[in-house]
């Protein structure tokens, strides 16, 4: 999501159209390893297999327990709203191109272009995401022109879901 919303953010400067601000969560926008589970799917033939033979809510539920600082805070419910991204071949086929497209092929002239973002941005980062490290949060926090980072303690790569509490005022 937040990759998205940076490149969103590039393409309305490029076209003129006025930014007022920008808020990032946790955002994958700088190079890094992919996470397992994204790899997985990205693997030819084996992560359509695994998405069509293990259970959607049982693989929903390790990656959210990856996500999340504690495990606790994942709502009963939340593996099975998850799940529902993956019940259907066309939700399956959606989650492979995702993984298979995941780094833009220009990544690199992305991130060069972080620097023309000269709106206030918040860079809103869990301390202990395991998905994307704390580093990153702040390296793009230092690679946008008028950002603030905020670090959410004993936080995972959820913050808006883990603990709403404090990001929603924080926004």
């Amino acid at each position: 999501g937040g990759g998205i919303a940076l490149l969103t953010a590039l393409d309305l400067l490029r076209q003129g159209s006025r930014l007022k601000s920008l808020v990032l969560i946790d955002a994958l926008a700088l190079p890094q390893g992919i996470p397992w589970f994204m790899r997985l799917m990205r693997t030819p033939l084996l992560g359509p297999a695994v998405l069509a033979c293990v259970p959607s809510r049982l693989m929903v539920g390790i990656v959210l327990r990856q996500a999340y600082y504690d495990s606790r805070m994942i709502e009963r419910d939340a593996a099975a709203v998850y799940a529902q991204n993956f019940a259907t071949p066309a939700g399956r086929y959606a989650q492979i191109q995702i993984a298979q497209h995941i780094v833009p092929v220009d990544l690199d002239e992305v991130i060069a272009g972080y620097a023309r973002i000269d709106v206030p941005a918040l860079v809103v980062w869990g301390r202990d995401d395991r998905i994307i490290s704390f580093e990153h949060g702040r390296r793009l926090s230092a690679a946008l022109a008028k950002a603030r980072l905020f670090a959410v303690s004993e936080c995972g790569h959820v913050p808006h879901e883990e603990t709403p509490q404090r990001v929603i005022p924080a926004i």
